[in-house]
């Protein structure tokens, strides 16, 4: 009897390397605020509570809850989606009727071992603007989002401490909306994506804070939407051989791209995304810069070097019946 001899072709294929943004999971969902790695709570100069007060999305006494209509529009600002595009989901931080307490959600997160993970956090906000500003700017409505240890305390403020203050219409990023002049305003910020390294912190346990703060006296408001997700900074294929690719960088951050190699360091792009020209196989270097401090960074090297189908052959012989 003679064997037969059946060659089996895989076609590998080996695909340009880009920056893709894929969901972690971190074993903590943020729009469960029941979930033991969350923590609520809510203040003010006489009083302070643990505990998630949740009447409903729909209620605007809800100092913590979570928003799933994503046709929603903002009770006060109905230029403002309370989910962003594209996402299913937010959480509300904060009252949208008066100002009696400031509010906080703290989620403890478990970053694995040798973790490359970015921390990418979008956020709206309404605030009242205070008719005269108060000062200092400090005692207006504010937000604060930032990485703590888990004893609470600050870590590398300088890149992980973003505070908003919106005391003023010409504050970037914020707008007025209906009132009139030489009155309390309200003022909102549309959504906006602002980037956490969390790589410096890969095998240990940190703390990520969200604090919507009333005004000092508790008479004007501050609330905010938001979403979280964890990424991984790593690279993918998208398309094989062509030769022409778009390089992803991380989103929520500042960029400058360079080609490796250039004496002159020209920037060839600001923005998040840079399409090479066709053909341009060089290697590409990243700078990703907070959007405050640019010497919080870090730096990826990226290229679309093309590499096409690697046929890899196995055999396997068998009785011929």
């Amino acid at each position: 009897m003679r064997p037969r001899t059946y060659l089996i072709l895989l076609l590998v294929l080996c695909l340009p390397a880009l920056y893709a943004q894929n969901t972690t999971d971190l074993g903590i969902d943020f729009t469960d605020l029941t979930d033991g790695a969350v923590a609520a709570s809510w203040y003010n100069n006489n009083e302070s509570h643990n505990g998630v007060r949740d009447y409903g999305p729909d209620n605007p006494n809800s100092l913590h809850t979570v928003h799933i209509d994503t046709s929603e529009r903002d009770m006060h600002v109905p230029l403002l989606r309370t989910i962003p595009q594209g996402h299913s989901k937010s959480v509300r931080l904060g009252s949208q009727q008066g100002a009696n307490f400031s509010q906080s959600l703290t989620y403890t997160l478990d970053i694995p071992e040798n973790s490359n993970m970015v921390l990418i956090v979008r956020y709206a906000a309404v605030q009242t603007m205070p008719y005269p500003i108060h000062s200092p700017s400090s005692s207006n409505p504010s937000l604060f989002l930032y990485i703590t240890n888990m004893s609470g305390a600050s870590i590398d403020r300088e890149c992980n401490y973003k505070v908003c203050y919106g005391d003023t219409a010409a504050t970037e990023g914020w707008q007025l909306y209906g009132g009139t002049a030489n009155t309390d305003r309200l003022i909102w910020r549309d959504w906006e994506p602002v980037g956490y390294n969390l790589a410096p912190y890969a095998g240990q346990k940190i703390k990520f804070k969200v604090l919507a703060r009333a005004c000092a006296w508790y008479v004007h408001m501050s609330y905010v939407y938001f979403t979280m997700e964890c990424v991984e900074r790593r690279t993918i294929g998208m398309e094989c051989g062509t030769g022409r690719d778009t390089l992803i960088a991380p989103e929520g951050f500042d960029y400058e791209w360079r080609r490796e190699g250039d004496a002159d360091s020209t920037v060839l792009s600001r923005e998040q995304k840079f399409v090479p020209e066709k053909g341009d196989v060089s290697v590409f270097n990243v700078a990703v810069m907070d959007k405050k401090n640019h010497e919080c960074r870090f730096d990826m090297r990226m290229s679309t070097m093309p590499q096409y189908p690697k046929a890899v052959c196995s055999y396997r012989s068998a009785a011929r019946g």
